[in-house]
């Protein structure tokens, strides 16, 4: 399967038997793919993580990326994140796409073939080849804030 990402290729291939597997997009507007999982039907004990592949392979163009998110309704709604927090997916990564989840409630949670589990973002990313060495940087508007919310709330 064939996609394309801002006129690249992006090549997507689903292990044998899992073509239903393939990332779906909810609505024009969703900028992500979601990611499936592939075993049957399992449940996480409360604390327990667990590795889980989805069935997806891809072939990210040079210069692109893929990031693999968490699902925000899962986490609020359930507990279950990604135990990395976030998945990072190098243009020459070839093997199977897998996630680890960790079920943070206090409740054994269900997960089934085909549950929508994660977020697959394909991005684009600077060449780091171009990167200059300076010995320092210009001024910003923000002056030498320390980070950590030091832009406030509001």
């Amino acid at each position: 399967m064939q996609y394309k990402v801002c006129n690249e290729d992006l090549y997507a291939f689903y292990a044998k038997n899992y073509s239903s597997l393939a990332p779906t997009r909810q609505g024009d507007g969703a900028l992500d793919m979601r990611a499936c999982i592939k075993e049957e039907v399992t449940a996480l004990d409360p604390g327990e993580s667990r590795m889980m592949g989805t069935g997806l392979m891809v072939a990210i163009p040079e210069f692109w990326c893929g990031f693999l998110l968490p699902r925000s309704g899962l986490s609020t709604k359930y507990s279950i994140k990604l135990a990395n927090d976030v998945g990072f997916i190098d243009s020459n990564f070839r093997n199977e796409v897998k996630v680890v989840l960790k079920n943070e409630s206090e409740k054994p949670f269900s997960i089934e073939r085909l549950d929508r589990i994660a977020q697959l973002a394909i991005v684009p990313h600077y060449d780091y080849h171009k990167l200059t060495r300076v010995a320092y940087l210009p001024e910003s508007v923000r002056g030498d804030s320390k980070g950590f919310n030091s832009s406030g709330v509001k």
